[in-house]
Formats: C-alpha cells, structure tokens, sequence
C-alpha cells in the first residue's frame, strides 16, 4: 500500500500529462486508495502461463521493461520508450508521434499494479500511434513484448472517455493485486482555440496470458579432437 499511495502521489505532482497539440491527461490529488480493478471488482484473478495459472505477486527477474505495444484487432503496433518527468514536474512524453510511451514511476506490464502506457492520437500533419485507439473495445487482446523477448497477453475490459476536468487519477493510477494495464490518449471535442482535445481516452485491461522468452539457443558443439597419428 506504501507504494501503491507513493505513486499516486507522484501523479498528483505531475498534474499534466501532455500529449502535444492533442490533449492532457489530468491527474488530480488521490483519496484513499484501495486495491480493485477498473470496474470495481476485486483483482484477484491469476495470470495464465502457457495455459498454466499463476498468481502475478511477485517480480519476474530479468530485464522485463515494455518495448512494443499492439492491439491486434485495430492494427496498433508500436514501440515503447520510458517516459520520467520534465524539470517543470510533467511526465515526459514521446517526441515521436509515432511511438508510445510507458510511465516508468509505475510497474512495468505484467508486473504487479497498473502499468500506464501514452500516446498521441494524431498530430499537425496526421493520426499518431494511438489513432485508432478509441475503436478498441470489451474482449479485445492486447500484447506487450518486453525486453527480456517474453510477450504479456492483456484482455481489455472496459474503455472510457473522461473529461480533463474530471480525471480519474486513483482509477488510472492505483495499485492493483493483479497486474493491469492502462492505455491513455486524448479524444472527444477539439478546442480549436486551446489547440486540444477536451477529453481523454483510456482502455482498462488485464494481463490474461504470459508467453515465456524464448529458450537459449544451444552452445554449438566442440569439434572432435583429430585423431591421434599411429606409430
């Protein structure tokens, strides 16, 4: 729970996720913080590995940072970069409006907790990586590959626009038993006047499936020792 109110906190400091011309995703103070998922029920349900279940409580060893983000169904595929905080106190976010970028304060996906991950949703010149974030719906698979070459399967369970007035940072933010992932862009009305969507628009999911790295390859074998001449 300490780390679940220390990264709540941390959001509330950062107030502003801006996303360029397109939007900010409001992050308003927390109240109490308790443990539950996007619709409100308990987050207990285990994680499948290669069919077998598991509970998600403890760290994955090794290198288990997000690289590529995709959600097949709609044609999303991108990678991933980690995203800090400016020295003004806003999260950073991707330069490129091509790229997707991971809230790195927070757990990784597939680790325990909620895991956030931004992006555009179009630019001055065109749609960015999450254009067609908003055509994602209940039951769609998401795949975060991570570093270590294993890949998290997520299963989206609800998705919402929220005004930037109104964010709900304690949903978005807050520490889940289970591992969770959130994706966040801007929709809704554009302010032409502000330059910026007036909503934002994010996809709750659970993490559904882990597909372990690749094993090693084998150590290619020693050559046989020649053989010795006779006499």
């Amino acid at each position: 729970m300490a780390r679940s109110t220390s990264l709540l906190t941390q959001a509330a400091l950062i107030g502003l996720v801006i996303l360029a011309n397109c939007a900010a995703l409001v992050a308003r103070a927390p109240r109490a913080v308790t443990s539950v998922t996007a619709s409100g029920a308990a987050d207990t349900a285990p994680v499948a590995v290669g069919g077998t279940p598991i509970t998600a409580r403890t760290a994955t060893p090794g290198d288990v940072r997000p690289v590529q983000v995709a959600v097949p169904r709609v044609g999303i595929r991108s990678g991933v970069i980690k995203l800090g905080t400016a020295p003004d106190g806003t999260l950073e976010v991707p330069e490129d409006f091509d790229l997707t970028g991971w809230y790195a304060a927070g757990p990784p996906p597939g680790e325990r907790g909620a895991a956030v991950v931004v992006g555009h949703v179009d630019s001055y010149t065109g749609p960015a990586v999450f254009y067609r974030l908003r055509e994602v719906r209940r039951g769609d698979r998401i795949d975060v590959r991570r570093a270590d070459g294993s890949v998290v399967q997520f299963t989206v369970e609800q998705a919402r626009s929220f005004a930037k007035d109104d964010f709900p940072t304690e949903l978005v933010y807050r520490q889940t038993d289970n591992s969770t992932l959130r994706l966040v862009t801007c929709g809704g009305p554009f302010d032409r006047k502000t330059k910026s969507y007036l909503e934002n628009f994010v996809v709750f999911a659970r993490a559904s499936r882990l597909v372990p790295p690749p094993a090693p390859a084998p150590a290619p074998a020693k050559p046989a020792a020649p053989p010795v001449p006779a006499g």
